[in-house]
């Protein structure tokens, strides 16, 4: 599972800190104080907007995609994923619509309900077993856990 996005992290010599923009989700960003701080706020921004908008107001995330930054102004790159629950909970939705699926679709192939099934979807409820990771994965024919 890899549900990384790119920040640019922006050093401001008036505010003594790093602004930070994310090039996939121009409606989310963050600062800090240092570079580590920046980061960190940047995952908890990156984590709030999976919880609001992918959630709650069913928008999709768009895909991280690579692309060629300019950092000629010394700006610096990095990468922040969301936390762990939403991450889970966000790869299993990326990889029902990327198959044009239906919650119904994936809780038929599973065997549960599709009440049951929605809990995976939603970082709130979602807490996944081990087992059903497993079948999850089989499902979609690809990997959640690396390991």
């Amino acid at each position: 599972m890899n549900i990384n996005y790119t920040v640019i992290l922006e050093w401001d010599a008036e505010t003594r800190q790093y602004g930070v923009t994310f090039p996939d989700l121009p409606m989310v960003f963050s600062q800090g104080d240092t570079e580590v701080e920046a980061c960190a706020n940047a995952r908890e921004a990156l984590t709030l907007w999976f919880e609001t908008e992918l959630t709650k107001n069913g928008v999709q995330a768009p895909h991280t995609r690579p692309r060629e930054i300019d950092v000629s102004d010394g700006s610096l790159v990095r990468t922040v994923s969301p936390e762990r629950r939403v991450a889970v909970a966000a790869w299993i939705r990326f990889q029902r619509e990327a198959r044009g699926w239906t919650q119904s679709d994936v809780a038929a192939r599973l065997g549960i309900s599709q009440q049951a099934y929605r809990r995976f979807e939603h970082p709130e409820s979602a807490n996944p077993r081990l087992s059903t990771l497993i079948e999850l994965e089989a499902v979609f024919e690809d990997q959640v856990l690396a390991v």
